[in-house]
């Protein structure tokens, strides 16, 4: 701004006033937003909120996130004035050199003020969900990827956590299973999981694509397992785990002769989940309820430069989808919509979509050594319309742990646009669903939204095509299914959450992405 205040002829003087302000401004609003970013960047957020990692005399979360946002509203105050005096100048009045820099500002200038304006957003909803007026219980559902499920993985582990004035004044860490016998009701569960299981529960509540209502349905059997009803329930990917422990280092479990680390995590808790070789006799979970506690304390002691790590490892987690979060809140449900971890099937107005979900079903803990490739490709047919070829791939390699050696039993479905018309499926599998029990006669109740989602076979304004794959180890298969759309211009393809798989794009023979699907990608028909 000051490049271009030298070049303004002597003569504009209402012109050369206003950019002196603006630049004033723009010097305070950076300012305000250093002096923000130095508070939030300087708070371990994990030592202020867990009592066993807080000092005495340390500010709590809820002063230090006040702080940052006074900061960031004094910013935002400062720029928007600064943009207001710049978008008032009249560009002919600047020589033609300075031009492209003022115009560049000019863009700039809004672009800032929406990043200041979501990170005060973000900050105000942290001080709801840590509770700031009220006390607050969420549900953490810990989701294991080597057994896939439609929101990230079977959740068979979950803690309770209660917040209150900014601090963390419970952390319960349970097996699923526990909750789940204690519930009385008895309901009819997915017609997938009848060979498996008899009745609905918590342990299965992620049944639903659209993770905010598999959360509800978390919530709801939690309160009818427990009475306890909770304001949000949160999915985290086991995943995540070993990320952090590249930065806090090894954490050792004595009374287990386990010293975790990021190389062994996933396989050392499995092998103690099934094998069971040591502590907690007839508590198989045991293990990661001592685990969590230990690892908070670790985090807490973390300084700056190391919580940095942790907090763009989060971030990195929100964008790929392996933490998910739901709210009762209507304004922090809202902000998750907003920022993209709400989980929620995409709309993909007026574009083709494509989403493949895999369940697996009595297949142990396969898809920690599964591969899995989509392939598309598109023509354009004569008379109007687009033809589809996807090529569903799995490649089951085994390994050294049991678990890795059992044969996978997936469940898949194929979300497409509502107007798609199914051709053809070839190369799936049977797999026998029957029932373990006759629900009728022993009196057991038809959940509502179940019924409507089974009868309907659609989620989210989508048409659902299901089928199976069954794959033994050293087994490659895929399953080719042929459909037809209206004629596009774009390709949503959304991820599901915790699953890993190459994604190749072509559009009558023109090859438009192939990559590993990290993200939602939103692809051009050129």
């Amino acid at each position: 701004i000051f490049g271009v205040l030298d070049k303004l002829t002597l003569g504009q003087t209402a012109d050369y006033s206003n950019l002196i302000k603006a630049g004033e401004l723009l010097t305070q609003s950076a300012s305000d937003l250093a002096e923000a970013l130095e508070k939030i960047s300087g708070a371990n957020l994990i030592s202020v909120i867990y009592p066993a990692g807080r000092s005495s005399g340390e500010r709590n979360i809820l002063e230090v996130l006040g702080g940052f946002r006074m900061n960031l509203v004094q910013a935002s105050r400062s720029l928007n004035q600064a943009g207001s005096l710049i978008q008032s100048l009249d560009s002919s009045l600047v020589p033609e050199s300075q031009r492209s820099r003022l115009e560049d500002l000019k863009l700039k200038i809004p672009e800032f003020s929406l990043f200041i304006e979501k990170a005060s957003s973000y900050s105000g909803g942290l001080t709801i969900m840590l509770g700031q007026s009220s006390r607050q219980r969420y549900l953490v559902l810990f989701q294991n990827t080597s057994e896939i499920r439609p929101t990230g993985g079977f959740p068979g582990s979950y803690a309770l956590i209660e917040f209150e004035g900014g601090i963390m004044e419970k952390l319960f860490i349970d097996d699923i299973y526990n909750p789940d016998g204690q519930m009385k009701e008895k309901i009819i569960p997915p017609r997938p999981l009848q060979r498996i299981t008899p009745n609905w529960g918590l342990r299965d509540s992620n049944w639903f694509v659209d993770f905010r209502l598999s959360a509800q349905k978390a919530s709801e059997f939690y309160f009818k397992d427990t009475g306890i009803l909770v304001d949000g329930v949160i999915a985290v990917n086991v995943d995540l785990i070993p990320e952090i422990l590249k930065i806090t280092g090894p954490i050792e479990m004595a009374d287990f002769g386990l010293v975790l680390d990021s190389e062994n995590f996933i396989a050392e808790i499995q092998k103690e989940v099934e094998y069971q070789k040591t502590k907690g006799e007839g508590r198989p979970k045991q293990v990661l309820a001592d685990f969590g506690p230990k690892l908070l304390e670790r985090l807490s002691g973390l300084g700056r430069e190391d919580w940095v790590k942790v907090f763009a490892v989060l971030v990195s987690g929100l964008e790929r989808k392996d933490i998910l979060g739901y709210f009762a809140s209507k304004g922090l449900e809202a902000l998750a919509l907003e920022n993209g971890f709400a989980g929620e099937i995409a709309d993909a107005d007026n574009s083709d979509f494509l989403m493949v979900v895999h369940s697996n079903i009595m297949g142990s803990k396969t898809d920690a050594v599964i591969e899995n490739s989509l392939t598309l490709k598109i023509e354009a047919e004569p008379a109007g319309g687009l033809i589809h070829n996807l090529e569903i791939t799995r490649r089951h390699k085994g390994g050294g742990l049991g678990f890795y050696n059992k044969t996978s039993n997936d469940y898949i479905r194929v979300l497409l646009p509502f107007e798609a018309e199914a051709v053809e499926v070839s190369g799936d599998d049977e797999f026998s669903t029957n029932q373990l029990i006759n629900y009728q006669s022993q009196g057991f109740e038809i959940d509502p939204d179940l019924e409507r989602y089974e009868s309907t076979k659609t989620e989210g304004g989508k048409k659902i095509f299901d089928f199976w794959m069954v794959l033994k180890p050293g087994e490659t298969k895929t399953v080719l299914v042929k459909y037809k759309t209206p004629d596009f211009k774009s390709l949503y393809a959304q991820k599901q959450p915790g699953l890993k798989t190459r994604f190749s794009l072509t559009l009558s023979n023109k090859l438009l992405f192939d990559e590993n699907l990290e993200r939602d990608q939103d692809i051009l028909f050129e």
